[in-house]
């Protein structure tokens, strides 16, 4: 299994794309952070379906 990657929050750098003259891709980092949380959510929607066969089986997802 694969393990991310950590870092200490001193080493930790937040940048932000800004784009005040079209050009894409320029990253300024962020200065003067004293806590940072961090929320991450998924947006898949799931749906189960049940086998019309046999019912007895666990619903598909």
């Amino acid at each position: 299994m694969a393990r991310a990657k950590t870092a200490k929050f001193e080493e930790f750098i937040l940048e932000v794309e800004v784009d005040p003259t079209g050009d894409a891709g320029t990253y300024v980092p962020l200065c003067g952070l004293t806590d940072v949380s961090i929320n991450r959510s998924s947006n898949i929607d799931t749906t189960e379906v049940p086998d019309c066969d046999d019912e007895s089986l666990p619903y598909a997802i």
